[in-house]
């Protein structure tokens, strides 16, 4: 935890120091969306249940929890992804096997039951079949 504040603080300090890179920390974000939305800080924390001290604490390099950053993002009506890189969205492609019979599927935020999956898997393989036999 020590290490990671002090090495996010001498990142930001040499990338500014050379002036090659902006980078924004997440307090930072925090500081520009609220002012952008007309907040000051401690209407910002307020607006998310936070105690002003909470904020400034992330102006020394402490990252806040995932939840706690959900609650400024609400507050402040955006994005995480606009609030801290960490939770950027990945351009990576997820591949799932559909044959897995492990292979735990969801649609909007809720597993998808055995018996539709089961449903899906027909219909996927009927279709990969019609596409063979057109070869």
């Amino acid at each position: 935890m020590l290490f990671s504040m002090v090495f996010n603080t001498f990142v930001c300090f040499v990338f500014k120091k050379i002036g090659r890179y902006t980078i924004m920390t997440t307090y930072e974000n925090i500081k520009r969306i609220s002012k952008k939305r007309g907040y000051s800080l401690p209407e910002t924390a307020k607006k998310a249940g936070l105690s002003i001290n909470a904020l400034y604490r992330y102006n020394q390099g402490i990252e806040p929890k995932y939840e706690t950053l959900e609650k400024i993002a609400d507050a402040l009506n955006v994005q995480l992804s606009d609030l801290s890189d960490r939770y950027k969205p990945s351009n990576k492609k997820k591949i799932a096997n559909l044959d897995d019979e492990n292979t735990l599927m969801m649609y909007g935020g809720k597993p998808i039951p055995k018996d539709e999956m089961d449903t899906v898997r027909k219909i996927l393989r009927g279709l990969r079949n019609s596409d063979d036999s057109k070869k």
